[in-house]
């Protein structure tokens, strides 16, 4: 610190890890997700921010539902998660694999179940997903790339048309919901409009973005 001066701070640069805990932000603030704890917030040299989190101290049996505190072993994740200030911010979870409790249970181990923070085997998490999702579907693949660059999230064109033809099977594979007859009136001929207007404009910015846009 810089005597005189109430403001200024001079940080050694040399310092590759600056581990963060001021008032700036707390646990909660940095938690990806509910039931997640944060244990360390740290910062490399270049800006980025890589965030450390475990799971509960239990676990639901999927299967049977019964809980279990018999831990397995563990399983560790890597997530792409919102960036703070432009700079890109990294997920690490570990998760537990939890023994069922039941012993004529089908399922002999499972492991903490995360739907609200990532898809199963996905490397960025939900609400991330979003975006790339939604940029993809407006502007195209390349444009995309370039913007999720820019708004510290660097994902490739070729992961957004992915994601983009993933988005589509996904509608071409959802039921007709019940709420669509009673909205038409007319057995349902507006929802099934809608929904395949819904798939064919993922194909179109699917196609679009292939051709360079």
């Amino acid at each position: 610190m810089l005597r005189g001066s109430s403001s200024l701070c001079v940080v050694n640069k040399s310092l590759a890890v600056i581990p963060v805990w001021t008032g700036m932000r707390t646990k909660s603030k940095w938690s990806p997700g509910p039931g997640m704890r944060v244990k360390s917030v740290v910062s490399d040299g270049d800006g980025d921010w890589v965030v450390s989190a475990c799971g509960p101290s239990s676990g639901r049996c999927p299967a049977c539902r019964k809980q279990s505190r018999s831990r397995h072993g563990w399983s560790y994740r890597s997530l792409q998660d919102l960036p703070i200030q432009g700079n890109e911010v990294t997920v690490r979870l570990r998760l537990s694999r939890w023994r069922c409790s039941y012993r004529h249970c089908e399922r002999q181990t499972f492991t903490d179940p995360i739907p609200e923070i990532a898809a199963p085997y996905a490397r960025r998490t939900t609400r991330v997903a979003k975006i790339v999702g939604l940029l993809g579907h407006g502007t195209g693949g390349r444009p995309a790339e370039r913007l999720m660059k820019q708004l510290g999230m660097p994902v490739s064109d070729d992961t957004i048309l992915r994601h983009l033809k993933r988005m589509a099977s996904q509608v071409d594979n959802e039921p007709p919901r019940g709420s669509s007859v009673s909205m038409t009136g007319v057995g349902g001929n507006r929802g099934a409009t809608a929904r395949s207007s819904s798939i064919s404009s993922a194909e179109r910015s699917w196609t679009f973005s292939r051709t360079g846009a």
